[in-house]
């Protein structure tokens, strides 16, 4: 998809087309594939990266206030930016950066440990990893 986007971008900058004939042929390419095509990808990101951040949060294995970055990025990019237009386009790439930073450089930094202590499988086995923790 972002192929296409940047295809169109580009033909629309090099100037020898007109454009609404250009956009034209541009939205009438809503085929059933590419439907099809664009709703996995949309719902595979969407379940994906939920089903990450819950993992990520029961795991404990890192900061639970990084896994929460992974959750803001989907409100503020599929809410405030694309459902209401009241965030900029970039901004939810900002969550999603710095929250995978973020969970990279902790599981760098915590992957030296041999095991689980027994207060993190006390809290493991009770749910309550993120109570208290960070």
């Amino acid at each position: 998809m972002e192929g296409y986007e940047t295809l169109a971008y580009a033909l629309v900058q090099d100037g020898r087309f007109e454009l609404t004939v250009l956009a034209d042929v541009v939205d009438a390419q809503s085929s059933v594939p590419a439907i099809v095509i664009l709703l996995l990808l949309i719902l595979g990101v969407f379940f994906g990266m939920l089903t990450s951040a819950v993992a990520l949060w029961r795991s404990g294995a890192v900061p639970c206030a990084a896994v929460l970055m992974i959750l803001a990025f989907l409100v503020v990019d599929l809410f405030l930016n694309e459902g209401f237009g009241i965030a900029p386009a970039w901004a939810s790439h900002v969550f999603d950066f710095v929250g995978a930073c973020w969970i990279a450089s902790a599981a760098v930094l915590l992957a030296g440990r041999a095991g689980l202590s027994d207060e993190a499988l006390r809290r493991a086995s009770l749910g309550q990893q993120c109570r208290g923790s960070g």
